[in-house]
């Protein structure tokens, strides 16, 4: 399994995507639940990279947890950089 590390923007996505949850929902457990199905696709990514995620035209792997998109690459022999994680339905930029 590769070891799997978090960008500081993954990370802000990450806080920012739970607390807008949370207002919307009004629920900590709605922000819990999101929380651990990511944890759930991140173990995915981190034992099978190649495999769950879908390749970019940048070298950039990206996989999906309900409408979020989760972008990743190799950045190591074992180790996996997760980049971002945005909205499905935002514009990620494509490589020119």
């Amino acid at each position: 399994m590769a070891k799997l590390l978090l960008s500081q923007l993954a990370v802000e996505n990450i806080d920012e995507i739970l607390n807008n949850v949370y207002e919307f929902t009004g629920f900590p457990s709605s922000a819990q639940n999101l929380l651990n199905e990511f944890n759930k696709t991140l173990d995915l990514i981190a034992f099978m990279p190649n495999a769950i995620g879908r390749l970019r035209e940048d070298g950039d792997r990206e996989a999906f947890c309900r409408a979020y998109r989760i972008v990743y690459r190799q950045t190591g022999q074992d180790e996996i950089t997760v980049v971002t994680i945005i909205h499905s339905r935002r514009l990620y930029p494509r490589p020119y």
